[in-house]
């Protein structure tokens, strides 16, 4: 078992029937290292998006005026686009 940081297993490490497998690549291999830990990442959970009609729960905050969940399409390049594929 592992519990150094920086230990290995090297595959001349493993144990195995030598008459029923042979293992062709350089026994010095290593394998598996216990590496020293590494920054933790902190991740922060989504902050939920009320949309249009939705009351926000206590504590809450209301969304801004002019929010992506507030905005409306353009309508011009909408019906450019359907005007498109009806041509087509």
């Amino acid at each position: 078992m592992l519990t150094e940081v920086d230990q290995t297993v090297k595959l001349s490490d493993l144990k195995f029937d030598r008459e029923k497998i042979e293992i062709k690549a350089d026994p010095e291999t290593i394998l598996v290292k216990v590496e020293p830990p590494q920054k933790e990442e902190v991740i922060v959970p989504p902050t939920p998006v009320a949309t249009e009609g939705e009351v926000p729960a206590e504590g809450e905050a209301k969304p801004a005026e002019g929010t992506a969940a507030e905005q409306k399409p353009v309508e011009g390049k909408s019906q450019e686009v359907k005007k498109e594929e009806s041509k087509s």
